[in-house]
């Protein structure tokens, strides 16, 4: 199945978390940046109004539900997505996952301050995780953002999502990870 059109954004469905890191890490693989991001009912409608935010999801190489909003509205489409994938509920999973396959993670989350607390979480639960750095999200200019190597970057936000996307997407061409 293919990703269905939602608000003219292109919503790619998994049957669960697994499939997407799964996905992700074979995306991952092919040469260029690799743009993994989520869609929900807020972030739809943010980008509704904006233009340069819709453009970047649409952009996107995967964009997954992280909603029920989301996967209501593909049924009412037609076109079924099978679950929603909210990161909070596979946040240590990814981590996980991402670690044993050799990819590193740059965590962008929230408010300053939220990274650093999932952070402390992290290297509690698995000290052999692939964090290569964090930030809250707004300004994109950390140094290890420009590491070459494949870069997979998780970016929860809730109600501050969209300018999370819009700094990454503004700042994705000077970027060097995927």
């Amino acid at each position: 199945m293919g990703p269905v059109v939602i608000e003219d954004i292109p919503v790619t469905g998994f049957a669960d978390a697994s499939a997407l890191f799964t996905h992700a890490v074979v995306l991952m693989d092919q040469p260029g940046q690799k743009l993994m991001t989520y869609v929900n009912v807020h972030v739809a409608n943010t980008a509704w109004h904006n233009p340069r935010l819709k453009k970047i999801l649409q952009q996107a190489d995967i964009v997954y539900p992280d909603g029920a909003g989301i996967v209501w509205a593909s049924k009412l489409l037609g076109a079924p997505l099978p679950c929603r994938l909210e990161a909070a509920g596979w946040v240590f999973d990814f981590v996980s996952f991402m670690a044993a396959h050799q990819k590193t993670v740059y965590f962008i989350a929230g408010e300053p301050g939220v990274a650093q607390k999932a952070l402390t979480i992290i290297e509690k639960r698995f000290p052999h995780h692939t964090i290569i750095g964090i930030h809250h999200g707004f300004i994109l200019k950390d140094p290890a953002l420009r590491q070459q190597g494949s870069v997979g970057i998780y970016c929860p936000g809730g109600e501050i999502g969209p300018p999370h996307t819009i700094s990454f997407g503004r700042n994705r061409p000077t970027l060097s990870g995927r």
